[in-house]
């Protein structure tokens, strides 16, 4: 992990994002409806300490929804997030 005390600097800096999401839905019958949804990030963040400095991130998210009688609705969701940072081995020269 990128100590925040490293990610501001004075030096100017270009960052670049990229995001992706996608989001599938299925109703089954008037009743219940399955979504889905998934999501990437890529940052690029070259630091002075760390010039390849590279995030990224993915997610999912899968929801069964009961759409009921009138206004009720109830639902069941599971979902993911996971990343991670690469480019920081100038930061720990130690491990």
């Amino acid at each position: 992990m990128v100590p925040f005390v490293d990610v501001i600097q004075l030096v100017p800096a270009l960052q670049t994002e990229q995001r992706e999401t996608a989001v599938v839905g299925w109703l089954i019958n008037p009743e219940w409806r399955i979504e889905g949804t998934g999501y990437y990030r890529s940052v690029d963040e070259p630091l002075v300490v760390a010039p390849d400095l590279h995030l990224t991130e993915r997610s999912g998210l899968a929801t069964l929804t009961y759409l009921g009688e009138g206004a009720l609705t109830s639902g069941l969701s599971a979902g993911y997030l996971t990343g991670d940072f690469t480019g920081t081995t100038d930061l720990q020269p130690g491990l």
